[in-house]
């Protein structure tokens, strides 16, 4: 399984994104890791998926407001009131849940663009994008995490 790992950097109030301190724990796993601006620029989302070609692109983000760490399902264009929808569902682990609406802002929008990404482009590559709260430690979502990637393996080969 290729796979690569997204995650954002500080960005408004966010000072410590709990994504960069997530990714800090997964020194074990021998993938790209690209660190993203918190910017609507879908160069640096698209970028990594042509540039690496990956079975599964997952991405980490930081959630001010969430409880569990939640797998985002759906992008919208707020503009057109488009979504893309993943095709992509991966086996929950720990305490994860589904979700269908990754907010209003860089995340949303990073969602939404490779989401269509795939789908237009037709490209192999799976989504699996992470909101982690920011209430959360990051040793207990480092963990929660490599267990989702030990069991994204099966996933991969389609």
């Amino acid at each position: 399984m290729k796979l690569i790992i997204g995650y954002f950097g500080p960005y408004l109030s966010v000072k410590k994104n709990i994504s960069v301190q997530v990714v800090k724990r997964l020194k074990g796993l021998h993938c790209p890791k690209i660190l993203f601006p918190v910017r609507f620029n879908k160069k640096n989302f698209l970028k990594p998926l042509y540039r690496y070609k990956p079975d599964i692109y997952l991405i980490l983000a930081h959630n001010p407001k969430g409880k569990h760490i939640q797998v985002e399902l759906r992008g919208a264009n707020l503009k057109s009131r488009k979504y893309e929808i993943s095709r992509f569902k991966p086996h929950l682990v720990g305490k994860m849940k589904y979700s269908k609406n990754a907010g209003r802002y860089v995340c949303n929008y990073c969602v939404y663009t490779v989401l269509r990404e795939i789908r237009v482009k037709k490209l192999k590559t799976k989504l699996c994008f992470l909101h982690i709260p920011g209430s959360y430690q990051a040793s207990p979502a480092s963990c929660e995490i490599k267990k989702l990637i030990t069991k994204l393996k099966p996933h991969s080969q389609s």
